[in-house]
């Protein structure tokens, strides 16, 4: 490992004294395993796999138009062949730096490497959405069939890159990500509703509502509990559809933790001050078996205090004496 860090240390200072004339030089050092003759480099096999890394990462940051057209073709499509992941992942990253967009030969490259899987795959991803930010109708027909590969940064990436066409209002990319509510990975879960959060006062936010709330009652309750923190993200305020079925989660579901998110997202959904949100809230206060849950109610209703709810100030002052959870008593006083 010193070895390894001393021949890096070695080879980046003499790569950071290239200027742009011998960008060439820079690109048969890294391609091939030996690095310059005047280099005495203990472990160049070792060390040249971090420095193509390193080089990638740079030029995905730093490209400029002297090295899109000398250092970084000829960096990245050698790069793409490497046999090494991490090696293929950066070139893929740095392709969004290389591209002129959506025609593009950098933009070709990145679909090609689609059909690769993992990280590669997930970074490739990622570029093409940034070549595609401003077309968010493309971005949906490129982008939306690898949302069923089985890799799950994959499909991460894709919830990501897909957010400009959320904001857009684009059918396609709002009801491909409600699907992936229902995913069996929770990291995927988590990027599909932080994405559908781009909906929120947008064009497509009743579509959104809408598609989210059919995934309400899955029988997972992970899902549901993934379904619930999206629609807090995206409801409009005095939705009544979107209140009914939060009403519903927080009033019947059997898992804890949807309650306790669906009293978090009617906090955005309801008008703190109708009375039969408050009592509702109170209902909750009072009656959930769980700490956790009641302490969420008394969050919800330290908000509605602050409106001026006489009903819910009077709960959490009781809460504050009389419950039986001193976690739910501190959440209360701290209202």
């Amino acid at each position: 490992g010193t070895m390894v860090m001393r021949d890096q240390e070695l080879l980046a200072a003499h790569c950071d004294g290239l200027g742009t004339q011998q960008l060439p030089l820079s690109v048969s050092l890294v391609i091939s395993l030996d690095g310059p003759r005047e280099l005495m480099l203990r472990n160049p096999t070792a060390c040249n796999l971090g420095l193509k890394v390193a080089l990638l990462e740079k030029l995905a940051l730093t490209a400029s138009s002297s090295n899109q057209n000398i250092l970084g073709p000829i960096l990245v499509t050698e790069s793409l062949r490497d046999p090494q992941d991490c090696v293929r992942e950066a070139a893929a990253t740095a392709l969004a730096q290389l591209s002129d967009g959506p025609d593009s030969k950098a933009f070709a490259a990145a679909h090609a490497c689609l059909s690769e899987g993992g990280l590669v795959q997930a970074a490739a991803v990622s570029a093409l959405g940034r070549m595609l930010k401003e077309e968010p109708g493309r971005a949906c027909v490129v982008l939306c069939p690898s949302l069923d590969v089985p890799c799950e940064h994959t499909k991460c990436a894709v919830a990501e890159a897909l957010r400009p066409a959320v904001a857009a209002g684009e059918r396609r990319a709002i009801l491909a990500l409600c699907a992936c509510l229902h995913d069996t990975s929770v990291s995927v879960r988590k990027a599909a509703g932080e994405a559908l959060s781009e909906a929120a006062n947008a064009q497509g936010c009743e579509l959104a509502e809408l598609a989210v709330l059919a995934r309400l009652s899955h029988p997972n309750p992970s899902c549901r509990r993934s379904a619930v923190d999206a629609l807090g993200s995206v409801v409009r305020r005095g939705s009544g559809p979107a209140l009914a079925g939060l009403l519903e989660r927080l009033a019947k579901d059997d898992c804890p933790a949807v309650r306790s998110a669906a009293l978090r997202a009617i906090t955005f959904a309801a008008d703190l001050g109708d009375p039969k949100i408050v009592a509702a809230i109170v209902r909750v206060l009072e009656c959930d078996k769980e700490a956790s849950v009641r302490g969420s109610a008394a969050d919800a209703l330290g908000q509605v205090a602050e409106v001026g709810q006489r009903v819910a100030t009077d709960a959490l002052l009781y809460r504050l004496k009389k419950d039986s959870e001193l976690f739910v008593r501190v959440r209360a006083k701290m209202m």
